[in-house]
């Protein structure tokens, strides 16, 4: 805790000085918190896209200019949405802090959706304002055209004018920023979406406060020791709620930030040796990637760096955390939060390696400070006991101060268990789950299974009909690079695989069809694309009929 007061430089008198000073001035949101990280590591590199470099001072400076554009031109205050199709870049970034500043409602929209889903989007929520990328340039203008409500739409061309302005400002010696005034603003809402790139998309407001960022804050920093940190490479996008969260996170403690638009394996491998990273924010899928062509490539050496993993945002498999501890080391920390609950559980190398070695199972780790996360059993919504499975969910309770108050538990989907140590596991999703034989089957555990095996890369399970059963699980598998075989083994089949599985699943447990495939579904956050897994699986029951 001393080391990140003295990272925050709130171990003087200065830096509380400068915390009042952004809050006086901005008020409570996050353009507050870059002002007072301006004010704290000014000359500081900030952030690194794929064609900028900003100090803190350059980046404070042009989310100003976004912010009084913004304000002036499209009348942008509170009670006003604007949504935001763009990929990691500083754009998005500064996007972020203008309209935080501004106290404005701000929706993150997934730039892999479908058009008909931003359709559905700009119809139900009435933007005010679009900022987007240029790829959805044509559509977007046309669209606007025969909408029903009006709404501008804004280039990320355009914002990047904004801030080829202020690069004049500063040339000229103008101090144009230092006379922009606002007035004290609350943080208007940050809207994240849920539901992937398929199907229904679903909203997770948030209102952020002081009371909401502290617990997340203190447990992410002290228990993956940040501030002993200087660089970090954001891979996670930022419209995701676990992006953000590192992306403020690092603001706060002055550290550098790389972000690129879009992830590539290789190059990241030449990002961690160029800029000596030390923290890479990721999804389970881009570490497997790093890692086969690290490994592959002889590249190991180039990883040497990095000291924090963070994983987050989608399951960690037993498999993948061997191979990280057996070529990287004891670097990997396992994140679990959801959209609308936020940042809950933490697990460190050391947790997950005991967990591993006493059950097999990978922990998401101990609930972050103050937060009352348990399994509940449905439909009574109580607690369940120790290694009793139920529903996550998350407990407060609202009521004013003397007021009797309300029992509020939000549910996550997620199936899971704590055991005596206060340690949580996941086991899926509840609307994965299915019923074969009277049992029930949670096609997660299925798929860690098959991932232990040496010649499998990646799999999914989904339910599908049976006359006997009722239901059974199908499995999509991915091979091996049959370069990664040894010499005298030969390419797995479904006959092997069936044969290895019988020892290690129960019966209501085993594969109906294992099918293997070039590659699987991933949505742009990194995670499994289970809608289509599921399209896959109802286009096999077609078929049985």
């Amino acid at each position: 805790m001393l080391s990140l007061l003295r990272r925050l430089r709130l171990y003087s008198p200065m830096g509380w000085f400068y915390l009042l000073q952004a809050v006086v001035k901005h008020g409570i949101n996050v353009l507050a918190l870059l002002a007072f990280a301006q004010s704290n590591y000014s000359n500081r590199t900030a952030l690194r896209d794929d064609s900028r470099e900003l100090t803190y001072k350059q980046l404070y400076k042009e989310a100003i200019m976004l912010a009084d554009w913004l304000r002036t031109e499209y009348i942008i205050e509170p009670g006003k949405k604007l949504a935001v199709i763009c990929r990691n870049d500083s754009i998005l970034v500064e996007t972020v802090f203008a309209v935080s500043g501004l106290g404005a409602d701000l929706y993150f929209l997934n730039p892999d959706m479908s058009f008909s889903q931003i359709e559905t989007m700009v119809f139900q929520h009435k933007f005010d304002c679009i900022i987007y990328d240029s790829a959805y340039g044509e559509q977007l203008k046309k669209y606007q055209q025969q909408a029903e409500h009006k709404f501008t739409l804004l280039d990320c061309s355009d914002i990047l004018t904004v801030g080829m302005k202020q690069q004049e400002v500063q040339n000229n010696n103008v101090k144009k920023t230092d006379r922009i005034r606002f007035e004290r603003r609350s943080m208007g809402r940050l809207i994240l979406l849920t539901g992937g790139t398929g199907g229904t998309v679903k909203t997770a407001s948030h209102k952020p406060s002081l009371r909401q960022y502290i617990s997340p804050f203190l447990s992410i920093s002290t228990r993956l020791k940040l501030s002993n940190y200087e660089r970090a490479y954001i891979a996670t996008p930022i419209f995701h709620g676990y992006g953000l969260a590192l992306l403020l996170l690092w603001t706060a403690l002055g550290g550098e930030m790389i972000v690129r638009r879009k992830f590539d394996a290789q190059a990241t491998c030449t990002l961690i040796r160029q800029y000596q990273i030390e923290v890479l924010s990721v999804v389970p899928l881009m570490v497997r990637r790093i890692l086969n062509i690290a490994s592959e490539a002889g590249r190991m050496d180039d990883l040497r760096t990095v000291q924090c993993v963070a994983s987050g945002g989608a399951e960690l498999d037993a498999a993948l955390f061997e191979q990280v501890n057996y070529l990287w080391g004891e670097v990997l920390f396992n994140l679990y939060g959801t959209s609308e609950g936020g940042l809950q559980t933490i697990a460190d190398p050391q947790q997950l390696l005991e967990s591993f070695q006493k059950s097999g199972n990978l922990t998401i780790g101990q609930k972050i400070w103050g937060l009352k996360l348990y399994p509940y059993r449905l439909p009574q919504l109580e607690k369940c006991r120790p290694l009793e499975q139920g529903e996550l969910g998350i407990e407060w309770h609202t009521g004013k101060l003397l007021q009797r108050s309300k029992r509020v538990v939000q549910l996550s989907g997620d199936m899971g268990w704590m055991d005596e140590a206060g340690y949580f596991y996941l086991n899926g999703r509840t609307d994965e789950m299915i019923i074969s034989g009277g049992e029930n089957v949670h096609p997660l555990a299925v798929e860690q299974i098959l991932l232990a095996h040496p010649q499998i890369l990646e799999a999914a399970a989904a339910g599908i009909k049976d006359k006997q059963y009722g239901q059974r699980l199908a499995v999509w598998a991915v091979r091996r690079e049959q370069s990664d075989i040894v010499d005298s083994e030969e390419q797995v089949q479904e006959a092997d695989l069936f044969i290895w599985l019988k020892t290690r699943v129960a019966r209501y447990q085993m594969p109906l069809s294992i099918i293997f495939v070039a590659e699987l579904p991933y949505t742009a956050t990194g995670k499994l694309d289970r809608g289509m897994i599921k399209t896959w699986a109802e286009r096999l029951n077609k078929a049985m009929d």
